[in-house]
């Protein structure tokens, strides 16, 4: 597998795994940020560049279940909007 052509990201429930599998991959995290406001709004931001690249997002569903699956969809509604060719969603049990 060509590791160029893929991007790894981590949804707020699971930072310190997609830093395990990128450092098992010699691979950068992709870099991306979510806001969670006091209103109880999330809002997701990706900070490079996906149009055309493989994503795969880490993200745990566990305690706040509502909230981790909301913005697990937030995150693959933002990266089909970025233009990315795929998105493969890594929920770990």
């Amino acid at each position: 597998m060509n590791y160029d052509e893929m991007l790894v990201f981590s949804g707020s429930g699971s930072r310190k795994l997609t830093a395990r599998i990128c450092d098992y991959l010699h691979i950068p995290q992709g870099q991306n940020e979510t806001l969670h406001f006091s209103d109880g709004n999330t809002f997701v931001r990706i900070l490079e560049n996906v149009r055309g690249r493989r994503v795969y997002l880490v993200q745990s569903t566990v305690f706040p279940t509502n909230d981790n699956f909301m913005e697990l969809l937030f995150w693959i509604d933002a990266f089909k909007r970025a233009g990315a060719e795929s998105v493969t969603v890594i929920i770990p049990y």
